[in-house]
């Protein structure tokens, strides 16, 4: 499977789940509008999930960067 480089600010409106299904590995989701496949391992999911009771949002958007000189 490959992956797809984009801008977090390129995602199609209306993005959403069409559907998810368990694998051996961990999960694949189609999304809606756009039919888009994506797979991700059940180590990736675990590794990545918040924190309980962390209500900083999602860093990875566009406006939750910080510029270095």
């Amino acid at each position: 499977m490959s992956s797809k480089l984009f801008r977090i600010t390129e995602l199609p409106t209306g993005l959403a789940l069409g559907a998810v299904r368990p694998t051996a590995e961990g999960v694949e989701i189609d999304w809606a509008p756009d039919g888009h496949r994506s797979a991700h391992s059940a180590h990736w999911l675990t590794a990545h999930r918040p924190e309980a009771g962390d209500d900083s949002g999602d860093r990875r958007a566009e406006n939750g960067k910080t510029l270095c000189a």
